[in-house]
């Protein structure tokens, strides 16, 4: 399937390198990329499925970073073929240059995919009603049929039309499960690694993705009310692995600014390729140790966090430790008894446990 995909995009380069409309290659390269996206939606679930995990986590990681990496490519390859290969292939650069071509790309690309995502919750939302009216109507015309063979006569209980209950409504919705949450992290994700890899190039994407981030937010709240069905509570598994998406995001984005400084910047335009491949090494050993530095100036983990994280812990530990030793199992038998002994045995509990453990309780 990847290497279909980049088949795609070869051929959507020798045919759109030079285009006079950027509209056009945007248009066909956002229709292509939402096509794979589609169907590899479809065997991602196939394929996670025949790996048999034996625990949630481990599937929802497998099923995440299939679904991450081959979005990856849909979504950023085209552009890093752009950038790379249109200054040195046959077709050349368009009069307005390469970088400028490459912006116009980018900016409609994502307004079209911003625009498409759009298109799903309305398709989403009239699809869960159209269900609704197509069985309403099926009955009604299935009472018009029995009506008319026994020639107009059917008891009021047969020709009333039920109001429909709140569970049966929801019942037509459609299921979120944790694929659908997946996919519906991985669009905002994905959105803003075209500011972090692009966002050098063609700032004007940062305010789109903006837009972008305000549209997938707003869509998913109301889709979850309105066309979605309640989700079972449970145990969410958090957000560290987005967290290591979006860092091998911001390390694509320092491989992508080195690269267009030496292919593109003044000072390495008459270099050989020694120059260019040290100057490409300096520029992203560079950037990486800003970031290192950076990250010690202003660091990503809060000290106060860690230790309110552990003083939880510690109670926690603390209650059940006086539990456990306090709680005692009554024996099973039919007698009145049974509860006066079940009260004493909690009423021991809350008299051993000290009163900053109980308040501690209660605060949690």
């Amino acid at each position: 399937m990847l290497a279909l995909n980049l088949a795609f995009i070869v051929l959507w380069f020798s045919l759109f390198a030079v285009a006079d409309s950027s509209l056009i290659a945007s248009s066909t390269l956002s229709v292509m990329i939402k096509v794979f996206e589609l169907i590899y939606g479809r065997i991602v679930r196939f394929l996670t499925d025949l790996e048999n995990h034996k625990h949630e986590d481990s599937y929802y990681d497998s099923y995440l970073w299939k679904q991450f990496l081959f979005q990856t490519v849909n979504r950023y390859a085209p552009f890093f073929y752009l950038a790379i290969n249109q200054k040195y292939s046959a077709q050349g650069c368009p009069k307005d240059g390469c970088l400028s071509y490459l912006r116009s790309q980018l900016v409609i690309t994502l307004a079209l995919l911003s625009l498409f995502q759009l298109v799903e919750v309305i398709y989403g939302a009239q699809f869960v009603r159209f269900q609704i009216w197509y069985e309403d109507y099926k009955e009604r015309k299935a009472t018009a049929a029995k009506q008319q063979e026994r020639g107009g006569i059917l008891s009021a209980y047969e020709t009333e039309e039920l109001p429909r209950s709140w569970p049966e409504v929801q019942n037509k919705w459609v299921a979120y499960g944790m694929d659908r949450q997946v996919d519906q992290m991985v669009q905002p994700v994905l959105s803003l690694g075209y500011v972090l890899i692009f966002g050098g190039v063609a700032p004007i994407i940062i305010p789109v993705c903006l837009l972008k981030f305000v549209l997938v937010l707003r869509a998913n709240a109301w889709m979850l009310v309105h066309c979605l069905k309640r989700p079972v509570p449970q145990s969410q598994i958090g957000i560290g692995k987005w967290g290591h998406m979006i860092q091998e995001l911001m390390s694509a984005g320092k491989l992508m600014n080195a690269l267009l400084l030496v292919i593109y910047g003044l000072d390495f335009s008459e270099s050989v390729v020694t120059t260019r491949v040290t100057g490409f090494i300096l520029f992203y050993l560079g950037a990486t140790i800003l970031w290192e530095i950076a990250d010690k100036l202003v660091p990503t983990t809060s000290a106060l966090t860690e230790v309110m994280a552990a003083r939880r812990k510690h109670v926690i530990r603390v209650i059940n430790e006086k539990c456990a030793g306090c709680v005692k199992v009554p024996e099973v038998e039919e007698s009145p008894r049974i509860g006066r002994e079940i009260s004493s045995s909690w009423k021991s509990v809350l008299t051993t446990m000290k009163p900053g453990a109980a308040r501690r309780k209660s605060i949690i």
